[in-house]
């Protein structure tokens, strides 16, 4: 009887884990489709990530280069530190994605710029 107990907890416990991060991919893309025309708006999208340090992989990129864009055409601070959009340019770089690439790099390099 134990045995099925903990199956069906396991069984629960990674259908909670795949609709969250299924929802962090939604709103991933709700972000990536706004962040030029509503910057705010994509901004309080990503915002809402509750465990964004827990993306890997192509979301961790994807939400550094969202985040990095969206504080940028905000007007904050978001120039002071590479360490975010290093994620984006070290997954970018060989990925094949070259607008992402080149947006990354773009960010990047005006980091660097204010750096001197």
């Amino acid at each position: 009887m134990n045995k099925y107990l903990f199956l069906l907890f396991l069984f629960a416990m990674g259908g909670l884990v795949s609709c969250t991060q299924t929802n962090d991919v939604n709103l991933l893309k709700q972000a990536e489709t706004c962040v030029e025309s509503d910057p705010d708006n994509a901004l309080q999208l990503l915002n809402l990530l509750e465990n964004s340090e827990l993306l890997r992989g192509k979301e961790s990129a994807d939400y550094a280069l969202l985040l990095t864009q969206a504080l940028d055409k905000n007007y904050l601070d978001s120039l002071q530190s590479d360490s975010l959009i290093k994620i984006a340019v070290d997954y970018y770089k060989g990925s094949g994605d070259y607008v992402k690439a080149g947006k990354s790099y773009y960010y990047y390099g005006k980091i660097m710029v204010v750096k001197h």
